[in-house]
């Protein structure tokens, strides 16, 4: 039941038939007198509603009545779960979460909203959010059609509830959530207070920040509510990241897979930072990126072949790996040795790798993985005898070719995202 109010009413598609007005009226403490039930009434709002004196139920037929403040609307409950945003400067709803003007004054009762004077108030302001709103003061409900509107911080905007669940990141893992689950910047705000965030003096701190992460995340001394906008933003462990629940668990299983499992792991290996994978195609061809996520794993009715492979445990020395196709008896290497500015090829059988060629394990076809601090599943690919040479994407001559190159400032980064291969 909405608050009696003038001009108030049921929201277009919420309105009871005569029967459920019956039943829902009395079931709210109303009563019936059966001449004064149905009529065609211009002071009482159309549909079923209650007398605010006398608690009478009535119906009334006319469609262009309007409430003169003497009445409560009782409609159907209102589908949309919403929820009650923070007040602070430039908290606002985000488009797809936006209140109608008509649902308003439902949405906003739900959360504790009240009508001031039996009015519902409705203006052009530039210092409030646009859409639905309650004063955080007087909880009085408010509607705001400017699109330009900016909350001055004394307003609590009444949004729909997101569909997405939040999930809170210990402090220092990872600079990002999944590529492509990031919150937005408007549903930061409700995505973090989910988890325990809050607004610092009632501000929502969002800026380009190279030693903070990119996206949604709290400050872990105070709990306080960031956004980062740098991409290459990196994550520090005074912050913690806000990820939609689920979208964490591919990497954190991806770092203990390889950190703690003998058994050989499917891998996606990606280029951090960038939305292109590595590809591996024939023997003596060469590895290089190829594709997005969408073309590795979709675009083969399912994940390509050519762009998943096989990291199989080499014993002889700490988190070293063969890496394999996924589809056929093909090795990864280096070729013509582990040596600065070589080509990475598919070359060789799991006999030739490790057993013929070298007289046991190649080093050329032995790659470890190191961890790199503070991002999510990110890793150094590293030549198994050379703690200086890296596997980094780009070639002077073919950037989408992957080379080994020596140095610290050539190292690549990327992004490995593992299952068992019975997963």
């Amino acid at each position: 039941m909405l608050p009696n109010g003038a001009s108030v009413r049921c929201a277009t598609g919420y309105n009871l038939s005569q029967e459920d007005c019956i039943r829902e009226g009395i079931a709210l403490g109303g009563h019936v007198k059966d001449d004064k039930f149905l009529g065609f009434w211009r002071h009482a709002p159309f549909g079923c509603s209650m007398a605010s004196e006398g608690e009478r139920i009535f119906f009334n037929t006319n469609r262009r009545a309007n409430n003169d403040g003497r009445y409560s609307p009782i409609c159907k409950a209102l589908e949309k779960k919403v929820t009650l945003s923070l007040s602070g400067e430039g908290i606002k709803c985000s488009k797809k979460r936006e209140v109608s003007v008509e649902e308003c004054i439902a949405a906003a009762s739900s959360v504790g909203g009240k009508l001031r004077d039996g009015r519902f108030l409705i203006g052009y302001w530039p210092n409030a959010p646009h859409g639905c709103f309650i004063g955080a003061s007087d909880k009085a409900i408010f509607y705001n059609p400017n699109f330009s509107g900016y909350n001055d911080g004394s307003y609590q905007p009444v949004c729909i509830k997101a569909e997405y669940q939040a999930t809170l990141l210990p402090p220092g893992f990872g600079s990002r959530c999944e590529l492509g689950y990031n919150f937005s910047v408007d549903d930061c705000i409700s995505a973090a207070e989910s988890v325990g965030g809050i607004l610092r003096d009632k501000k929502y701190f969002v800026g380009y920040w190279s030693d903070k992460p990119y996206g949604c995340f709290i400050d872990e001394a105070d709990k306080a509510i960031h956004f980062g906008t740098n991409p290459d933003g990196f994550g520090h462990i005074d912050y913690q990241l806000v990820c939609p629940s689920g979208s964490e668990i591919s990497y954190e299983k991806s770092n203990f897979l390889i950190e703690n499992s003998e058994a050989s792991l499917k891998c996606f290996i990606k280029e951090s930072g960038q939305d292109l994978y590595m590809h591996g195609s024939d023997n003596e061809s060469n590895v290089i990126m190829y594709g997005n996520e969408d073309y590795a794993k979709n675009s083969c009715n399912g994940s390509c072949p050519n762009s998943l492979f096989v990291l199989e445990k080499e014993p002889s020395q700490p988190n070293a790996w063969y890496i394999k196709a996924s589809d056929r008896d093909l090795y990864m290497s280096v070729s013509g040795g582990n040596s600065d500015g070589n080509h990475i090829v598919m070359d060789g059988n799991e006999e030739y790798a490790k057993k013929t060629q070298c007289n046991g394990p190649c080093p050329n076809f032995v790659f470890v993985l190191e961890k790199v601090p503070s991002r999510f599943s990110s890793w150094y690919i590293k030549a198994s005898d050379n703690e200086d040479l890296n596997i980094a994407a780009g070639a002077e001559n073919d950037i989408n070719a992957v080379v080994m190159n020596e140095g610290y400032s050539a190292r690549k980064i990327f992004n490995l995202e593992c299952t068992t291969r019975d997963d």
